[in-house]
Order: C-alpha cells, then structure tokens, then sequence
C-alpha cells in the first residue's frame, strides 16, 4: 500500500478456524452459538516515510475487515486479551519496522471467512471513496 507520507507492505498470513476449545475458552457466551469464529493473521512492514511519524495510523491491524465470500464477516471484540490471538500492537514509526497481529471473525454458522479486505481511512485503499486491497483463499 502507498499514501502520501509512507509505504506499507501489508499481507494476511493465515485465516485459521477457531478450535472448540479456544471458542470455550473465549468465554463469548451464547453469542458465540450463531456464529463459526476463524483466526485472521497480517503483518504490516513500513518500507518507507516521507517524515518521522509515532504511531503510524495506517500501521495498524484495525483496517482489516474479515470477509465471508464478498460479504462482512462479524468482527469479534474481546474486552480481555486472549493468548492464541493477540492484537496488533501500535508502531514506532520506524523504517524496516515489521508488526504482525491477529483478528477474530465470526462467519454464520456453517459458512468460513474466506478472505479479508485492507482499507484505511482517508488513503486510496478506503471503503467509502476508494478501492479496498482484498485478499481471498
């Protein structure tokens, strides 16, 4: 991905279904019944920037969107960390800086989270006014 002020190497590395045991463990209650949960792995390297910027906003896992076919996966929120998938954390800002951090999404039963769209905010990429990078398996 390219915008004005950086260049970030974006990639999904693996979408992996939730075993039973980790959906237990979850906690999530009867929420969680209508739903197939899937781990989501990305990485994100700053290849470039045109100045020095703390926590780069585009460097960062919250732009990800699960997808199931063309439609929305249902992003999980976990109010408490969970060790099998931590979140990405937020970068330094650094040239060569490389961050990789997992999502949880919930497909409708019996259906799989089969790709996962790239889209910041206000950059070429976004949703609203722009053309999302998609990744699909």
């Amino acid at each position: 991905m390219k915008t004005d002020e950086a260049v970030v190497k974006v990639s999904v590395d693996s979408i992996k279904p939730v075993s039973a045991a980790d959906v237990k463990a979850l906690e999530l209650g009867d929420d969680a019944k209508e739903y197939d949960l899937f781990y989501v792995t990305q990485t994100m390297e700053l290849v470039s920037q045109k100045t020095s910027q703390k926590n780069l906003e585009v460097f960062n896992s919250q732009f990800y969107n699960g997808l199931v076919g063309k439609d929305p996966a249902t992003d999980i929120i976990l109010m408490s960390g969970f060790d099998k998938c931590e979140k990405t954390k937020l970068a330094k800002g650094t040239v060569g800086e490389k961050v990789t951090g997992c999502a949880l999404y919930g497909a409708p039963k019996g259906e799989k989270v089969t790709g996962v769209s790239y889209e910041p905010n206000d950059t070429p990429y976004d949703d609203f006014d722009g053309k999302p990078i998609t990744w699909t398996s």
